[in-house]
């Protein structure tokens, strides 16, 4: 009876090792641990070569033991079915605690050397019989790429590169060499994500059709192994978003004709002539009032369609408009700001901030208008407060930019600059002696008043995003 019992349990110890893989304890990356020292064995892996660290953590964590005893092979190109058995190895030293463990269960005379690896692999679920008639050809990298990025659970990594690789990917600057019909496409790009690769040159091209040698591939594993390997790309990302070179003028787009004369009333040659100043930077423009006589009433009264027009620019930085006239109607107006406030380091202000925030991650690829929107919004009310003194500079952008206080047009001024940095679209709409940002976000047209979402005690988000009528409803 007892013999026979010990029998049993040895059978049932054999049917557990034979197990499918599914059915085993969850893997851990503690189980990579170093089980022998690396002696420089390898006569063809340099001290100082890029490489160096990684074949050797390959060797101590009992994933290699090379081509020979003093030979690691750094610049063979790897076939399919080393690739396939590094793979095999990695994923049985996760799940098993032992590289050789999983494989060695498939083990059978007469079989090719790589036989036991291909089929672990498979009957483990990381491949399926798409490779088998490739496994003596060189790997490609995509090939490559697909092992990796399904050798160990995606829980393991933490997507470090997921938004600089989103943003760089999109672009089409840098990783070019991947696109949508690119094999293992996702694969590739998991590793980017990941930490896993970097790519072989500045674009981070990663040249999905070539072969890759055994010394990149003990980069890629043991990044795969060691969080503390994994890299971030060092791209320069800054011309991807980068806002520097904008002017006053790109604010507002498309041209203008300028109308040297015109009636008191026409309000199309106002608001041309607006444009037209403002989109060829100019700070006066001359015009001759026509239809009737230059009398103060009528230049006054054309002077404050000129502002109502001027108005639709606060982002332009001019807080007033002065003009004169004489007898033969001739008009000239010119845009100023009394007080000061530099209008370039306005500007200059804003493009920093706007950089700042694509940089640091505030602002991404993949927002909408209206978050993008919402970012600027909630930045203004944190770091400008309402000016009870009225200076004249607050009615300006460098007022709520560089100096922290605004009136009403200050805010709005500086708001507009913003949403102008992002191409979207944006004028004013002004109630009584109050002015507020009308844009357009995805396609849909909302009133944004910067100035009452400042409360003393945080954002009011009322007067985020209002559709017109609720615009005029709260500024009755």
């Amino acid at each position: 009876m007892r013999k026979r019992l010990i029998s049993t349990l040895l059978t049932l110890c054999l049917l557990l090792t034979l197990l499918p893989l599914t059915a085993q304890a969850a893997g851990s990356l503690e189980r990579f641990a170093p089980v022998r020292a690396y002696d420089g064995r390898f006569a063809d892996v340099p001290a100082g070569a890029w490489y160096y660290d990684n074949v050797a953590a390959l060797y101590e964590l009992g994933l290699t033991d090379g081509q020979s005893a003093s030979r690691f092979g750094a610049q063979s190109s790897v076939t399919l079915a080393e690739a396939m058995s590094f793979t095999a190895r990695v994923h049985s030293a996760y799940y098993l605690g032992d590289a050789a463990a999983g494989p060695a269960q498939y083990e059978a005379p007469g079989q090719a050397w790589y036989a036991p690896y291909v089929q672990y692999l498979k009957d483990s679920g990381v491949v399926d019989a798409r490779f088998d008639a490739l496994l003596t050809r060189p790997a490609t990298r995509a090939q490559v790429a697909y092992l990796l990025a399904r050798v160990l659970p995606v829980t393991e990594f933490d997507g470090r590169n997921a938004d600089l690789v989103l943003t760089a990917h999109n672009s089409g600057r840098y990783i070019a060499d991947v696109t949508s019909a690119t094999p293992c496409a996702a694969e590739i790009l998991d590793l980017y994500r990941w930490g896993i690769a970097a790519g072989s040159d500045s674009r981070g091209s990663f040249r999905p059709a070539g072969t890759i040698s055994r010394s990149e591939l003990a980069a890629m594993l043991t990044r795969l192994v060691d969080p503390e390997l994994r890299v971030t790309p060092g791209w320069d990302m800054t011309a991807l978003y980068s806002a520097k070179g904008a002017t006053y003028s790109s604010f507002v787009p498309g041209e203008a004709v300028f109308y040297a004369s015109h009636t008191r009333d026409d309000l199309k040659a106002v608001a041309n002539n607006i444009r037209y100043a403002f989109r060829n930077n100019l700070t006066s423009i001359q015009v001759y009032l026509t239809g009737c006589t230059a009398s103060a009433a009528n230049v006054d009264a054309m002077m404050e369609h000129y502002m109502d027009a001027s108005m639709l620019y606060p982002e332009q930085c001019y807080s007033n408009l002065r003009y004169s006239y004489n007898s033969s109607g001739r008009v000239t107006l010119t845009f100023r700001n009394p007080n000061g406030g530099d209008r370039n380091a306005a500007l200059q202000r804003a493009i920093a901030l706007h950089d700042q925030f694509w940089a640091d991650g505030s602002l991404r690829l993949g927002m909408n208008q209206q978050e993008i929107a919402r970012v600027y919004f909630d930045y203004l009310c944190a770091h400008c407060d309402y000016d009870y003194g009225y200076n004249d500079i607050s009615r300006t952008a460098y007022g709520a930019l560089c100096n922290g206080l605004a009136v009403c047009q200050g805010y709005t001024g500086a708001y507009n600059i913003f949403l102008k940095l992002e191409g979207i679209p944006c004028a004013t709409y002004s109630g009584d002696n109050h002015i507020w940002t009308v844009a357009t976000l995805d396609g849909v047209g909302y009133h944004l008043d910067v100035t009452w979402g400042d409360q003393s005690w945080g954002v009011d988000d009322t007067y985020f995003c209002m559709t017109p009528e609720e615009s005029l409803r709260l500024h009755s």
